[in-house]
């Protein structure tokens, strides 16, 4: 449009910058007449940046307010699929509405509302034939049938999930030491303590203690947000994992992820204990296995994020044993140190029932390389990860990964326990390593078969505008 030509009717123009970054639309009928003066000496100063467009009639749609329905203006985003050099486009599509009853802009920035847009045959069954001539022929790139977007989301839910879970627990255990035994070195406990705090730096890979004192040494493993590891990284990418699958989840999810929220945002107070603020991040995270145990059909949906629920317990374990019991120690220290594995692995009370009843071997070490790695029946142990995975895997209908878990776990129950001794570990030791080299590689298999995502055919801008707002 021509400069004189905007000059003279800057009032009724839609007039913004063409630098995408300065791209908020001005509407000239809304202006004071000095606002139009100074524009207008803007656009004489640089009119090459500034673009005009006649202002375009918009269709509305009805919105549920307090006070009635309201007409807001529209604007409607349709999708089509590339296939081949054609375009198909498909039924329905998202809108978009206004804010604000008049508002002209329709964006997110301004608080545009989404509404889902359906097409309505006029003869049953007319649209649903035409989508099924139209559907394209996919080739089985992957055995799963869901998107390798969601099935990464799935994964890693569970994955960072149980990881927040495993990791408070550990701190949990590691700092009752610490707030016993901290004061008084060259104790057993002590020892114990300084064990745990190494194996806790090993499993988070977060952060080395350095000079921090232990206790706040752990708060930071819990409320350090940009380290890697530390329980509060976690949550968050729990979290961002699920915004990305809000379709699959229970609307129960979202009340316990916001606790979880607030109570890692709690900053507490040096001379306030860590143990309430990990109970009650253990009480949300323990909400949402629930949650999703009791809320999700078997589906590949399911088996996605329970593998990663899985995968992630075992590492975690492995990691865990490998940084504790393989080293020896004096007995009394060992003694107190694999009491906190067991209690880390949620496995102490199964541990103390069958020393009592004869029924498990009454030394601590044995009994938490037995139930943390060997019994079957023990939902904590590895074998019963490699177990579940491979089912979860199956369901997928990954059968060459389900055959590699099971193989794993066939292996890990040929192991003869008896030759892993307590005064000689490193049996134990090698078996633990091949152990998390196995599971490292299996995981990698599960992702490249099942993440991989292809780049897509065109870059879009992801921003919305209105028809105002379209050079």
């Amino acid at each position: 449009m021509a400069h004189s030509h905007v000059k003279a009717n800057l009032g009724s123009l839609v007039i913004k910058p063409i630098s995408r970054e300065h791209s908020t639309a001005t509407y000239g009928w809304q202006l004071s007449a000095a606002e139009r003066s100074s524009l207008a000496d803007r656009i004489n100063a640089e009119p090459w940046a500034w673009c005009a467009q006649e202002p375009m009639a918009m269709s509305t749609a009805p919105v549920v307010t307090r006070s009635g329905l309201e007409p807001r203006r529209f604007v409607l985003r349709t999708f089509g699929v590339a296939h081949g050099d054609d375009y198909y486009f498909l039924p329905g599509g998202l809108g978009r509405v206004a804010g604000h009853i008049g508002q002209y802009t329709v964006s997110n920035y301004t608080g545009a509302l989404a509404k889902d847009v359906w097409v309505l045959s006029a003869e049953a069954g007319e649209l649903g034939g035409a989508r099924r001539d139209r559907r394209l022929n996919q080739p089985a790139a992957r055995a799963s049938g869901l998107a390798p977007r969601v099935a990464d989301n799935l994964y890693w839910l569970g994955r960072y999930a149980e990881r927040a879970e495993g990791t408070s627990r550990l701190i949990k255990v590691t700092d009752d030491f610490a707030e016993d035994h901290s004061a008084r070195p060259s104790t057993p406990g002590a020892g114990a303590m300084t064990a745990l705090l190494h194996a806790v730096g090993m499993v988070t890979t977060a952060a080395s203690i350095d000079n921090q004192s232990p206790i706040d040494y752990l708060r930071h493993l819990v409320l350090d947000g940009h380290r890697r590891g530390t329980v509060l990284h976690c949550a968050r990418q729990l979290v961002d994992a699920a915004q990305h699958i809000r379709d699959l989840l229970s609307v129960d999810t979202w009340s316990v992820l916001s606790r979880l929220e607030r109570t890692l945002a709690e900053i507490p107070d040096a001379e306030h204990q860590l143990q309430p603020q990990l109970a009650d991040v253990l009480e949300s995270l323990l909400a949402l296995a629930g949650i999703i145990a009791h809320s999700m059909v078997r589906d590949e949906s399911w088996a996605f994020l329970d593998a990663g629920t899985r995968m992630e317990r075992a590492q975690l374990t492995v990691s865990l044993l490998r940084n504790t019991i393989i080293w020896p120690r004096p007995r009394a220290v060992d003694g107190l140190v694999v009491e906190g594995v067991l209690r880390a692995g949620e496995s102490i009370i199964t541990h103390r029932r069958r020393a009592a009843a004869g029924t498990g071997p009454t030394a601590p070490i044995e009994s938490a390389i037995d139930l943390l790695l060997f019994d079957r029946i023990n939902p904590r142990s590895v074998i019963y990860q490699l177990d579940s995975l491979a089912a979860d895997l199956r369901l997928i209908g990954d059968e060459p990964s389900a055959a590699r878990a099971a193989e794993l776990a066939a292996r890990l129950g040929e192991v003869d326990i008896a030759a892993i001794q307590e005064d000689n570990r490193g049996p134990l030791a090698r078996l633990l390593n091949d152990l998390a080299d196995d599971l490292r590689a299996l995981n990698d298999a599960i992702g490249g078969r099942h993440f991989v995502r292809q780049a897509p055919r065109h870059a879009q801008s992801a921003e919305w505008a209105t028809p105002w707002q379209v050079t």
